[in-house]
Parts: C-alpha cells; sequence; structure tokens
C-alpha cells in the first residue's frame, strides 16, 4: 500500500479531483517559468582585468601633467591680470604727468602775463619819474634864468641911477653967468641900457 501524498491526503480531506487538478496546474507553472528562465540568455559580467603597473605609471603621469597645466593656466591668469594692472597704472600715470606739465605751463603762462604787466607799470612809473624830473629841472632852470634877469634888471637900474646922478652934478657945476651952457651928457636910456643885455640872451 502506497504511502499517502499531500494531494493524495488533501483528497481525502475534501474529497472530488478538482484539487488535485488545481495543484497540478500549479506545478506545471513553476516548472515552465523555471524552465523559461533558465533558457533565456545569460547578460555576460563585464570583469575589468587589473591594471599593469606601466598603465598606472601612465595615469599617474597624465594626473601630474594636468595638475601642471592647470598650474600654469592659473599662473597665466596672474600674469595677465598684474599686466593689465600695470598698464592702468602706467596710463593713470601719464595722464597725471600730462596735467602736471598742462598746469605747469598754464602757471608759467601767468607768471609771464604777471611780469608783463609789471613790467609795463615799471615802465610807467620810470616815464613819469622821468617827466616829473625833466618838470622839475625845467622849472629849476626858468626859476635861476628869472633870477639871473632879476639880478641884471637890478644892476641896470643901479646904472641907470649912478648916470642921472653924474648928470645933475655936472649939471650943478655949470656956471649960471654962460651964454651958452655947455651941453648935457645924454642920459642913457633904459632901452639903450637893456639892449646889450637882451643880445647877450
Amino acid at each position: 500500500m502506497s504511502e499517502p501524498t499531500w494531494w493524495t491526503s488533501l483528497h481525502a480531506r475534501r474529497g472530488g479531483r478538482g484539487p488535485q487538478i488545481g495543484a497540478l496546474v500549479l506545478v506545471l507553472s513553476l516548472l515552465g517559468v523555471t524552465g523559461v528562465v533558465w533558457a533565456s540568455p545569460r547578460v555576460p559580467t563585464v570583469v575589468s582585468d587589473p591594471m599593469s603597473a606601466q598603465e598606472q605609471a601612465l595615469l599617474a603621469e597624465n594626473e601630474a601633467l594636468r595638475n601642471s597645466l592647470d598650474a600654469r593656466e592659473t599662473e597665466l591668469a596672474d600674469l595677465k591680470s598684474s599686466q593689465a594692472k600695470a598698464s592702468a597704472e602706467r596710463a593713470a600715470a601719464a595722464q597725471r604727468e600730462a596735467a602736471r606739465k598742462s598746469a605747469a605751463k598754464a602757471e608759467a603762462a601767468s607768471q609771464a602775463q604777471a611780469d608783463a604787466a609789471s613790467g609795463t607799470s615799471s615802465s610807467d612809473a620810470a616815464a613819469q619819474r622821468a617827466e616829473a624830473a625833466q618838470r622839475s629841472a625845467a622849472k629849476a632852470a626858468s626859476e635861476r634864468a628869472l633870477g639871473a634877469a632879476q639880478g641884471r634888471g637890478d644892476d641896470l637900474a643901479a646904472q641907470l641911477a649912478n648916470a642921472r646922478a653924474q648928470a645933475a652934478a655936472a649939471q650943478a657945476q655949470t656956471p649960471a653967468e654962460s651964454p651958452s651952457p655947455a651941453a648935457k651928457p645924454a642920459t642913457p636910456s633904459l632901452a639903450s641900457l637893456l639892449a646889450p643885455t637882451q643880445r647877450q640872451f
């Protein structure tokens, strides 16, 4: 007598062939799925081989070259920045120098104008002083000439008075009985006395 299986025991408990068929279908389904999985092509797993020492050295060299290139690029950028800064400083210095020269030229022109104005004022003052000196000299000369003329006039007046006194004395000495009195000495006129002096001028 055979040993009872799980489906026989299930059939014994529930009775009938329906459950047996369901269980058989389930088992066949599981077997089919398993067969399909085993029959499907497998995706090969890519396994990288370990790098050799030469490849590792090349990789390290490439990394070093990349770092060196980055450093050179950074250095080049810093150099360009320094050159731009120096160029800007030179341009600013040139502008300051141009402004300083322009200010110096303007100051020199202003000083020249001031010197010219001062020279003109000095020339005018010198001319005025010379004119005043000329006027003073002319006034002094006229005063001296007037004084000399007055002195000569006084001399002429004294001479005229002396001549008149001499004529009066001569007339007093003439005798009264003389029929024909002697001719009186001619008294020199003022014009005759002044004439030689005027000719001296």
